[in-house]
């Protein structure tokens, strides 16, 4: 794995353009202190961020374009357990059920436990006065390895719940959609912790990588599931074969402004 990483703030135009970015080592300084520094060198264009979460579940990335801001979280590289809910189906599949579930339609969940790549999920919020945020959208990327710099390529995230190739992730139940809060970072965090622990469904059609899909959501867990056996750390592999999405620039611009936004003026 590689130690090296990447810290950065980010400030786009108004239309959702990167303009200008920092970086540093991880190692060197921490993201807030580079926060204090934009604002040191920049003070024509003053910038302050809220408190961004480290160690587990770390902002990596922080961007602000107009009155929207995004925090880019850091999910490692992991052997995680998906549970994925299969509806109104009379077919028993050979897989793991998860006894814990129930609900009124009789629908069982499986459990999967499956090589993650790194996952990167955008939580963006819309900032108001007083330093009030109020969630927005959540994105998700996924990696072979550690981020280094914007220019590194970044993939479809293969979980379920997205729209597609584009990363706009269905929250469903893991936040509360009219959620207004004075300590974003906190609110990221708690999204992240849920994510994996959230029941998975097949209302959307994720771009699933090309190693492991199958002709239902479901089959594709369990190859990824077997394969996850057969070799550990397939999610970091390029065999795995996740679906291109561009740089992570690509990322942040369509995500913070362009093809997403959704400004609440």
């Amino acid at each position: 794995m590689n130690d090296t990483s990447l810290d950065y703030v980010v400030r786009m135009n108004d239309k959702g353009v990167l303009t200008c970015y920092q970086q540093v080592p991880v190692k060197t300084v921490t993201l807030a202190a580079l926060a204090r520094h934009v604002m040191e060198t920049q003070k024509d264009r003053p910038l302050c961020t809220p408190v961004l979460p480290s160690g587990e579940g770390a902002c990596r990335v922080y961007a602000e374009t107009g009155a929207s801001v995004g925090f880019l979280m850091q999910c490692n590289p992991l052997i995680r357990t998906l549970r994925y809910v299969v509806r109104n189906e009379t077919i028993s599949y050979d897989y793991t059920v998860d006894e814990t579930y129930s609900d009124v339609s009789g629908s069982k969940a499986y459990m999967f436990k499956v090589s993650m790549p790194w996952i990167w999920v955008l939580c963006k919020f819309f900032k108001k006065e007083n330093n009030i945020y109020q969630w927005r959208r959540c994105f998700l990327c996924a990696t072979y390895r550690n981020l280094e710099n914007m220019g590194d390529s970044v993939y479809v995230a293969p979980l379920p719940n997205q729209w597609g190739s584009s990363g706009l992730m269905c929250t469903g139940d893991i936040i509360n959609e009219s959620l207004e809060t004075d300590k974003p970072g906190v609110e990221c965090r708690k999204l992240l912790f849920r994510l994996f622990d959230s029941y998975f469904n097949d209302d959307l059609k994720p771009a699933m990588p090309r190693l492991i899909r199958r002709d239902n959501l479901i089959r594709t867990l369990g190859e990824w599931e077997r394969r996850t056996k057969d070799s550990p750390g397939i999610g970091l592999n390029t065999e795995f074969d996740m679906v291109p999405y561009g740089t992570l620039e690509d990322f942040m611009n369509n995500s913070m402004g362009g093809a997403h936004d959704d400004d609440r003026e």
